[in-house]
């Protein structure tokens, strides 16, 4: 259901679904974290749940609110109170992404990277305000302070460094029109 979102037709090949994806320019992210967590990243995610038994169950969480959430079980839709979810889930999640950059990597300070340049443009944007020099592919500290915050602002860990997550929170907030996002649940 996650890669339907995504427009990604899994249903003819039996290979792994995140060697799939990045065949579609995207990429698997797992993760482990909190509901709030994966609130900010604003994605629809799957997430992996645990019976009685401590067997595991694979669910898309398609909305998410402070009461609330909606999940997809084999096409099936349910809505959920947020602390049973929570009962039931031990962090894990699959998030599906589309990197800003030419490949999918970390940023960290003292780095030099043509993609650097994406990251200042992409805060710069964010932000509204540009991160000096705006043309330098060097990670400098002006860049980790945007960085963390930016982090800051979205509830991320704070540590400077632009590793996947805080990408992901990055091109959710550029938007797309291909680009699911996890929606409000009432």
């Amino acid at each position: 259901r996650l890669f339907d979102l995504w427009n990604v037709d899994l249903k003819n090949d039996a290979r792994r679904p995140c060697l799939q994806a990045e065949e579609h320019g995207l990429h698997c992210l797992y993760q482990r974290g909190t509901l709030a967590q994966v609130k900010t990243l604003g994605r629809p995610v799957i997430l992996t749940l645990r019976d009685a038994d401590s067997n595991p169950h694979q669910v898309v969480l398609a909305a998410l609110g402070e009461a609330q959430a909606r999940i997809d079980v084999d096409g099936t839709t349910y809505r959920v109170a947020s602390k049973d979810l929570e009962q039931l889930w031990f962090g894990e999640y699959l998030l599906l992404w589309r990197p800003g950059t030419t490949g999918v990597k970390s940023f960290l300070p003292g780095m030099r990277d043509p993609d650097v340049r994406w990251l200042r443009a992409s805060l710069a944007r964010i932000q509204g305000r540009p991160v000096e020099p705006m043309d330098s592919d060097l990670f400098d500290e002006t860049l980790a302070d945007r960085i963390r915050e930016y982090q800051r602002d979205r509830g991320l860990p704070v540590d400077g460094t632009a590793g996947h997550a805080t990408q992901v929170a990055i091109t959710s907030d550029l938007g797309g029109n291909d680009m699911p996002r996890l929606a409000q649940a009432q």
